[in-house]
Parts: structure tokens; C-alpha cells; sequence
């Protein structure tokens, strides 16, 4: 038995103590499954042979059957795997783990290539940047004579995570506004509006909350006579680029003036003016 790729799993001590069926498990019965659970994690099922499962929890063979009634629907059968049992919350733990794993080896390998790039003829330059998103980028540079003060400096993976948990609440927060416009046109160029508009709202020092305050302007500018104007509602990217979120919301209320029908709208115009009489 060789030593596995995830040497350990958590046990959620919550959710172990508030399982009815395991509340009605035996202490002998409660520990025989936590074995099985181990086994399973090393060798990714168990057997069903009742021998077998007598070995592995060095119990008698005549006390299997007994021991294991309450354990083996905890264990459903795996399919292409014939007499093999194994747990289907444990192997979803071995997937979230596996899928950690592989992040983190990706994200070393990476930072790797980024830091030796500069040592190489062949790839000589300036070092790059890791771009968060279409805006954000976080640089990757040393600074030459300086002795940074690294017992409070974060870890460089700790700075990506939040860089990119800020990105991803960024994102969902533009999303959110251009979904309270009322005319949803143009959305790649709307997107790229508001994160300007944020930016502008931001580098104004006006609002405390930037994404707060343009959200109630454009849903109160959606409730506006404005903005319930159809087609003559402007597009949102020309909306948000106009700086029209600092208008007086009084103004958006006002309805526009009836426009008159010009001569070469009427369809009866050509005639009307053919029979019009001189003196007219």
C-alpha cells in the first residue's frame, strides 16, 4: 500500500455528531466505519466480501454481519467496480482536494517561470505582470537596495487571493447596475462604462460608496419618465460616459416636448401643397 497522493481528509466534526444514522451506531459500530472511511481514501473503495472486511477491522467473521447492518448504506455499491463499495460524500471531498491540489501546483509552477524569466538569456526582459483582469494587474517586481519588512508583508499567493476575491465582488457589482438600467443595449461597451464611472465616482471623494450610489441613481433614473421612454431612452454606455448619474433626478421627471410632424413625414404633404391656394 503506497503512500497516497492526499495523505489526509477532513473530518467535519458538525456534521459526524449530528447524522442520525450514525447516532445510532454503536461506539464499535461508529469506529469500524471511521476505519472504512480511511480505507476507502487510500485505496478509493472497500470490499463487500465479508472476509475481507473482517480482516480489515480485525473483528471475528461471525460478527461482520451484525457490525456492518447499520454501515453499509453509507457505503452504496460503485458502479463498473464489481463488490466494491466506497462513500459518495468522501469521494466528492477527494474531488474538491485533488482540484485544490493541482491549483496550488499550477500556480508554483507559474510563479516559477515568472521569477526565473529574467535569469535567462533567452528570455530576457522586463518581468511581466499578472493580470487580475481586463484592469486590474498586480506587478511582479523586486525593488533593488530596499529591505522590505516581511513579518508584515503578506505572502505573494495571499495578495492574488484577494486581488482576485476583490475582481470577482467588482464584477458581480458592475453586473448588478447594468441590470437596473432600463434599456440593456450595447452590453460590452455598457460594462466598460460603468467600471469607469465607478472609477470617476471614486477618484471624486463625493461618495463614500461609489457602487451604492451610482446603483440608486440608475434605478431611480429606470423609474423615470427618462428612462420609461423606449427607444428614446439613451443607450446606458452613453448614459454612464455623459456623466448623467449627477444630474438632479428632478430633470429626468420632466417629460420631453411633443415633437411636430415635418412636411416630409406627413404622406399627404406633396398634395396639400400642390392644391394650396396662392393667397394661402
Amino acid at each position: 500500500m503506497g503512500k497516497p497522493k492526499l495523505p489526509w481528509f477532513p473530518l467535519y466534526v458538525y456534521d459526524w455528531i449530528t447524522d442520525e444514522a450514525v447516532q445510532c451506531m454503536t461506539l464499535e459500530q461508529q469506529g469500524a466505519y471511521l476505519r472504512l472511511l480511511m480505507h476507502q481514501w487510500i485505496e478509493g473503495s472497500i470490499p463487500r466480501n465479508e472476509d475481507e472486511i473482517a480482516r480489515l477491522l480485525n473483528v471475528p467473521r461471525d460478527s461482520v454481519a451484525s457490525l456492518m447492518a447499520p454501515i453499509w448504506q453509507k457505503f452504496p455499491k460503485v458502479k463498473y467496480k464489481r463488490g466494491r463499495h466506497a462513500n459518495p460524500t468522501l469521494e466528492s471531498i477527494r474531488e474538491e482536494q485533488e482540484s485544490r491540489r493541482k491549483a496550488k501546483a499550477d500556480n508554483g509552477l507559474k510563479g516559477a517561470r515568472q521569477r526565473w524569466q529574467g535569469h535567462s538569456p533567452a528570455n530576457g526582459g522586463p518581468m511581466p505582470t499578472r493580470a487580475i483582469t481586463n484592469t486590474i494587474t498586480i506587478p511582479i517586481t523586486k525593488a533593488r537596495n530596499s529591505t522590505p519588512d516581511t513579518s508584515t508583508r503578506p505572502r505573494s499567493r495571499d495578495v492574488d487571493i484577494v486581488a482576485l476575491n476583490e475582481a470577482n465582488k467588482l464584477r458581480r457589482t458592475i453586473q448588478e447596475i447594468y441590470q437596473c438600467y432600463p434599456r440593456q443595449v450595447g452590453r460590452t461597451a455598457a460594462l466598460r462604462a460603468i467600471q469607469k464611472a465607478l472609477t470617476r465616482i471614486a477618484k471624486s471623494g463625493k461618495e463614500s460608496d461609489p457602487a451604492d450610489y451610482l446603483k440608486r441613481k440608475v434605478e431611480a433614473f429606470a423609474d423615470s419618465a427618462a428612462g420609461q421612454a423606449g427607444k428614446f431612452t439613451p443607450y446606458p454606455a452613453t448614459w454612464m460616459n455623459a456623466g448623467r448619474y449627477d444630474d438632479a433626478v428632478e430633470e429626468w421627471q420632466e417629460q420631453e416636448p411633443e415633437r411636430k410632424p415635418v412636411a416630409g413625414h406627413d404622406p399627404d404633404w406633396e398634395r396639400k401643397l400642390l392644391t394650396k391656394e396662392p393667397n394661402e
